[in-house]
């Protein structure tokens, strides 16, 4: 059995939606890289999370004007979480 973790974050761009999306999953393979338990080696030779990714909801703020300000992206981001594999020590010691 394996657990799978979902988190949501929210990319913003003055550009586009992908711009806000890719600034997501950026986001999130900075945050949760070293949490993610399945990796796979990327072009770079040196191994990366692996995500799932699903756009939750894509909105955008405007200026006073009418003009758009900013573009958002909220996405589900799933993964596999590391096991914490050290012994757990118990709370009290037997006498």
């Amino acid at each position: 059995m394996s657990l799978c973790q979902e988190i949501q974050v929210m990319g913003v761009s003055s550009q586009s939606w992908e711009r806000a999306a890719a600034a997501a999953v950026k986001q999130a393979l900075e945050s949760f890289a070293d949490r993610c338990l399945v990796r796979r080696v990327g072009e770079s030779g040196y191994p990366t999370p692996s995500f799932t990714t699903e756009v939750m909801k894509l909105d955008v703020t405007l200026k006073q004007n009418g003009e758009i300000d900013y573009y958002r992206a909220t996405l589900k981001v799933a993964f596999v979480p590391t096991v914490d594999s050290s012994p757990r020590l118990p709370a009290t010691a037997p006498r």
